[in-house]
């Protein structure tokens, strides 16, 4: 993989002999295969020509939606509203769609500016001017970068865009070899077979936030959950797309926030509004080797999804035995599971809230957990490992 990064990096079209250019090109050809992807490039051009924000963001081809990406240091609650509110009618992003090379927001389309969503989306982010084209596409997916600017340098020139549109040829060329190392990186023959064998879904995203890894559990899950659109029966095209762009918004600002932070808990995410309720388990899988190397990539986050059905689920007495958990905890723990507020926990019980946040606090000391999130994605791992409902 390293020999085809650096053919590539050494076949470059001429580049003016601009040196800050070729410093962003040498930082783009090292992402391919670099732990944290695309993201240093990102961070290079946000300096290099003073943006506020710089993304590249995976899409579904046809619907425009959101399945992944490298959003830099982006908060992860801009990152969730823009996937919720603008991403798959970003009127910036289908202006780009439409021709070759960079397009502003201010120089080619300025009504876009006074769009009431954009409105918003630019106080936000603090934004008052954004530049987007397609770095890549095929039938599948395409990826856009997307540059934003703060009020404090103004909008981008028409010389900027020209420059910028200098770098397509090599991110297109950057991301099909990236992709390449996708499909080329395999689960083990061993560890596959142990997951396929388990009855609870299992994905695993990789870095760039792409499904990397489905067990069979997880491909019928994809295939027939009503929360999910239809993926392909080939691994090749397998996503994780959620019907709701919500849904996908806040998934991918968990995934962001684990990207951004690997050593932080297991967290999880509860979709209690869904046509199919169910909680998902989101775990970083850290390669030791790569904290030294940062040149190998890290394997990605491991996503379990739990349905809310009762079988499919672990039974108070089980987390009480595992964690020496008192009856009570036991119960409310698993409505915490099932993404039951204190309030809502409270009022099922017919308690007082004060007791269940009491409740709460001893289970979250005994556990050595920090957060309800953190309990609940250590609970319904430990009962995945144990088998106590599979």
């Amino acid at each position: 993989m390293n020999a085809l990064v650096n053919a590539a990096a050494l076949q470059r079209l001429p580049l003016d002999n601009d040196p800050r250019l070729e410093r962003l090109l040498d930082e783009l050809y090292l992402g391919v295969s670099d732990h944290g992807g695309f993201n240093p490039f990102l961070a290079l051009l946000q300096q290099q020509f003073r943006c506020q924000t710089a993304t590249l963001s995976i899409r579904e081809t046809r619907k425009s939606q959101v399945i992944g990406g490298w959003y830099q240091d982006m908060p992860e609650a801009d990152v969730q509203w823009y996937i919720s509110h603008l991403a798959w009618r970003d009127p910036l992003f289908h202006l780009a769609n439409r021709q070759s090379g960079f397009c502003s927001a201010f120089i080619n389309h300025q009504q876009t500016l006074q769009d009431p969503l954009i409105s918003q989306w630019c106080a936000q982010a603090g934004l008052v001017d954004g530049a987007c084209a397609i770095a890549y596409r095929d039938d599948q997916y395409c990826v856009a970068l997307t540059l934003g600017r703060g009020a404090q340098h103004g909008h981008f020139s028409a010389s900027e865009l020209q420059q910028l549109d200098q770098l397509l040829p090599h991110l297109r060329r950057a991301i099909s070899l990236q992709q390449l190392a996708h499909q080329r990186q395999q689960t083990p023959a061993y560890l596959a077979e142990a997951l396929h064998a388990m009855t609870v879904p299992l994905l695993v995203m990789s870095p760039g936030l792409q499904l990397q890894f489905a067990n069979q559990a997880a491909r019928q899950w994809l295939q027939s959950s009503p929360l999910v659109n239809a993926s392909e029966p080939s691994s090749t095209n397998l996503t994780l797309q959620f019907s709701d762009h919500r849904h996908n918004a806040n998934l991918y600002a968990e995934l962001h926030k684990l990207q951004r932070k690997p050593s932080q808990p297991a967290t999880s995410l509860a979709f209690r509004d869904a046509a199919q309720p169910l909680t998902l388990t989101l775990t970083s899988l850290i390669n030791p080797v790569a904290e030294n190397r940062p040149t190998l990539s890290t394997p990605g986050v491991l996503i379990s999804v739990h349905d809310w059905q009762q079988h499919d689920m672990p039974q108070p007495r089980h987390i009480s035995e595992l964690f020496g958990l008192s009856q009570t905890e036991g119960l409310i723990c698993s409505y915490l599971c099932r993404g039951d507020s204190a309030d809502m926990i409270a009022s099922t019980l017919n308690r007082e809230i004060s007791t269940v946040r009491s409740h709460i606090k001893s289970m979250l000391r005994k556990t050595d957990t920090r957060r309800q999130t953190e309990l609940v994605a250590r609970v319904l791992s430990t009962t995945l490992k144990h088998s106590l409902y599979l």
